[in-house]
């Protein structure tokens, strides 16, 4: 269904339009959801890499179109910067799935600016809007949190088409601890608002629902990258304990 309808938006309105963006970012995006585990690793990379080459073209075109917008071009640029950080967050996704986890990382720093703009731009309202961006520029740091907590501890993180390296080995549980730490700051501002909007009884019922389910779930998250975090911690301090018997053993 989708590649007929990318066929289709491409015939009426060319490979660069938005439209086709965004019908290219979905068929990508519904190849990784419905990703058929049973398959052979072979097809599996080919399922996993037309899922990517899908969602990169469609962030390509965001990122043209925010770049030549002229700034009469307000509701268009407010829905391009909606958008790329949702995008770049689901490439992030499939990067992980796949177990390359600095380019998952580059894709959720590269979703940060965008997320945080969000809710700086809202942060004097108290809306389900603003509850939204909050929440979502929480969503991000736990993300990159938790994919910097999957790296090799003794390896320096390193985008492998680029060799832009993001992080040093020996400060990735510095970095990690670091966005885990700001996620529960402003993890906590977000349940503040939440209590606050179902106090006063502002915006629509459903919708704050929705965003309580959605914000059970990253509390979720949260916990399991403090988890995570913690058990790298212990992991470190033992293998710290190690080394340094082995180096009093060596010198009796």
């Amino acid at each position: 269904m989708f590649d007929t309808l990318l066929d289709k938006v491409e015939e009426d309105f060319g490979e660069d339009h938005l439209e086709f963006a965004t019908v290219s970012y979905e068929l990508g995006h519904a190849l990784y959801l419905n990703f058929n585990s049973g398959h052979d690793d072979r097809e599996k990379e080919i399922v996993l890499e037309d899922s990517l080459s899908l969602m990169a073209k469609a962030v390509k075109i965001l990122y043209t179109h925010l770049e030549t917008s002229k700034e009469a071009d307000t509701s268009q640029i407010v829905w391009i910067k909606e958008q790329l950080p949702r995008m770049l967050v689901g490439i992030g996704s499939v990067f992980s799935f796949m177990g390359k986890h600095a380019e998952a990382i580059d894709s959720c720093l590269n979703a940060d600016p965008f997320r945080q703009e969000a809710s700086d731009a809202l942060k004097k309202e108290n809306t389900i809007g603003s509850l939204r961006a909050k929440r979502l520029s929480v969503e991000v740091h736990v993300l990159i949190a938790g994919e910097l907590l999957e790296c090799d501890f003794s390896k320096d993180v390193i985008v492998e088409d680029t060799n832009h390296v993001i992080v040093k080995a020996k400060e990735i549980r510095g970095l990690a601890q670091n966005y885990y730490d700001q996620a529960k700051k402003l993890f906590q501002d977000v349940v503040y608002m939440m209590a606050n909007l179902g106090a006063t009884g502002k915006g629509d019922k459903s919708c704050l629902q929705s965003e309580k389910v959605d914000i059970c779930h990253l509390a979720t998250m949260l916990m399991e990258a403090g988890m995570s975090l913690a058990q790298r911690v212990d992991e470190d301090i033992e293998l710290d304990g190690k080394m340094k018997s082995k180096k009093a053993r060596t010198m009796k």
